[in-house]
């Protein structure tokens, strides 16, 4: 199980990826997310990929989970998720899953950072009036945008 589920606080869990991630193992993590009552809470959820050091899932897998998540949004509360990694490869993969996510519409706002810092800043700072998703643009990414 290359991943841990870090209870930050009652409205912030961090799931931190390590080694070999396949579509398995994410699916595993974001149902224990999922799964586990304290979710009901959860405002902002980082999804930490900065330790992983393979990702083995393809974008006919990243779409399915952007479905399945966006179904998922439908029921939890709006939600700041953070997607952290520095490996290029990597961030295609989550500007599509992002894309999608916008694209599927919901209160879920998606964003992708090259560090662990810059996706703290990010949750710490208040909600942006009026806009009920923010992700697939440039405005939508942290540093990883090519600004």
């Amino acid at each position: 199980m290359p991943y841990h589920l870090i209870w930050e606080s009652p409205d912030t869990m961090r799931c931190h990826f390590f080694g070999r991630v396949d579509v398995a193992n994410l699916n595993d993590a974001t149902n224990d997310f999922y799964n586990d009552s304290r979710s009901d809470r959860v405002t902002r959820a980082l999804w930490d990929f900065s330790a992983m050091t393979q990702f083995a899932v393809d974008r006919e897998q990243v779409s399915e989970i952007a479905f399945s998540d966006h179904a998922a949004s439908c029921y939890m509360k709006p939600m700041k998720a953070a997607f952290i990694t520095a490996n290029p490869e990597f961030a295609e993969l989550a500007r599509l899953y992002i894309a999608e996510m916008e694209q599927q519409g919901g209160d879920w706002s998606n964003r992708l950072f090259a560090s662990l810092d810059e996706a703290r800043d990010w949750m710490a700072s208040p909600p942006e009036p009026g806009l009920r998703k923010v992700a697939g643009s440039r405005e939508g990414e942290g540093s990883l945008s090519g600004r």
